[in-house]
């Protein structure tokens, strides 16, 4: 039987994934109070979405509709376009969804975004941060919106690169569109031809173009394709256009490019301390060679932000007599937050520790199960957090919001109203995880025949499900988890 545990050595996304591909192993998930307390309250949810039958019998036999609210409706959708249009065309559920929602559930089929911008009640929650996020994976939707001038009116110009991102055809469309294009500013334009080389090497070789195309526009054009990159990089009129620092935010996407001009020095006799920040982001083999050449024309938060990016920076800084001791809990944290093996150290050692504020603690606590655990178990960091810390933390981890119910010393940090949408959301999950073994032991007898048929189909017990089928090595990474601060 699995243990009932979580590793520290397993990220709870990774439980997750898991959960999502295999039945059983949701079940288990479910079922266990140990193993759902650490993940959050959205997690629980999106387990229980990955499996059509469990989350439409979940929305049928509610009796309480108090325990869904537009997230947790919204999550449950977002995986079965049959679950999403039960929802869609329930009269309880209907009002509970919002513009975000709705994005969320849209994003799922065109069948489904189509429902949702067809019904004037629905349509009227959107804006075009929502109209994007359905159109940037759905042909069918991105031509529905671009085509139907009331829906495509509603696009900021800024969103337009979102809509054709995947879409080249639609990106060709509005591109030709030379009243559309006449509107647009550089940016837009290069926005919406980014992603698809073709489209560029058009732009870049368009006469009526080269006054549009300033330096933020170069460097969307270039950061994507690196055939691209060297066009601009060869040209000479371009590249004092891009300017040094709209130079290295180019170069960075690309390695060979990325070094070429970093051996230059042409043009590292002009790059400032932000200059060599920038370049250094995406490639841990230029960052080490700017922090071992070039790091004395950088300040020091230039040089942390390389040790953002990469942890083997990072260590260096940390190993660094002259650098460490200037760190401040800024620092630290910025740091931290990338690498969880850094931010471990930093709250187990004490000189570190006394520099982070209570705000920076919880930060760190956002990065992995783990830390959150070092966090509360440790009655000092504990009593360190704010309300808002706190609740941070009780978004992400369902056993912090369980001690924070229950517990004395951090009930007292919340407000009533937050302590209220917690125990709604405890009282949500809990909820889930007696519908699902309810329905293990068979005792919604007025489960919908075509569940009960798939039940058998799959010749699921009404005793607890068996060890799902994953390697050793996974089971391994689960250990007895002891959760009793101090």
């Amino acid at each position: 039987m699995l243990s009932a545990t979580l590793s520290t050595a397993l990220d709870n996304t990774e439980i997750v994934r898991q959960a999502s591909h295999n039945r059983a192993y949701a079940i288990d998930i479910l079922t266990h109070e140990a193993l759902y307390e650490c993940l959050s309250y959205e997690q629980v949810l999106t387990i229980l979405a990955s499996h059509k039958d469990l989350a439409l019998a979940y929305l049928r036999q509610q009796t309480d509709w108090t325990f869904i609210d537009g997230l947790a409706l919204s999550i449950l959708c977002e995986k079965n376009e049959h679950v999403a249009l039960f929802a869609l065309g329930h009269p309880i559920f209907r009002p509970l969804l919002n513009g975000v929602d709705l994005a969320r559930i849209g994003q799922l089929s065109s069948n489904v975004a189509a429902v949702i911008l067809r019904d004037p009640e629905l349509f009227a929650k959107l804006k075009s941060q929502h109209l994007c996020l359905m159109a940037e994976n759905q042909l069918e939707t991105a031509t529905l919106i671009t085509e139907n001038p009331d829906i495509f009116t509603l696009l900021d110009p800024n969103d337009y690169g979102r809509v054709c991102k995947k879409h080249p055809a639609i990106a060709e469309k509005l591109l030709n569109n030379k009243a559309l294009v006449r509107k647009c500013d550089g940016s837009t334009i290069a926005l919406m031809a980014e992603h698809h080389e073709g489209l560029v090497h058009a732009l870049l070789e368009d006469p009526n173009r080269e006054e549009q195309l300033d330096s933020a526009a170069l460097v969307i054009l270039g950061r994507h394709h690196e055939s691209i990159a060297r066009r601009i990089y060869k040209t000479s009129s371009w590249v004092r256009k891009l300017g040094a620092f709209g130079l290295a935010r180019m170069a960075k996407h690309h390695l060979p490019l990325a070094l070429e001009v970093l051996e230059n020095r042409q043009y590292t006799a002009q790059f400032s301390g932000a200059c060599f920040e920038q370049l250094s982001e995406c490639h841990e083999s230029v960052a080490l060679l700017i922090f071992e050449n070039h790091r004395d024309r950088m300040s020091l938060d230039e040089i942390v932000m390389m040790g953002k990016y990469h942890l083997s920076v990072a260590q260096r800084i940390m190993a660094d007599d002259t650098l460490r001791p200037q760190l401040t809990g800024k620092h630290l944290v910025t740091m931290g937050q990338n690498h969880p093996s850094l931010a471990l150290t930093i709250l187990q050692d004490e000189h570190l520790r006394e520099k982070v504020t209570g705000q920076q603690v919880g930060l760190l606590g956002l990065r992995s199960f783990h830390l959150a655990n070092s966090i509360i178990k440790d009655r000092a960091l504990r009593a360190s957090l704010s309300q808002l810390d706190l609740a941070n933390l009780c978004k992400y981890y369902m056993f912090i919001t369980l001690l924070t119910v229950n517990g004395a010393d951090l009930k007292r940090k919340i407000s009533i109203d937050y302590l209220q949408l917690l125990e709604k959301r405890v009282e949500t999950v809990r909820n889930v995880c007696s519908f699902v073994q309810r329905f293990m032991e068979g005792q919604l007898l007025q489960m919908p025949p075509t569940f009960l048929a798939l039940r058998e189909t799959v010749n699921m017990r009404s005793s607890s499900p068996p060890l799902p089928d994953v390697d050793a090595d996974f089971v391994s990474k689960f250990q007895c988890l002891h959760i009793n601060p101090q």
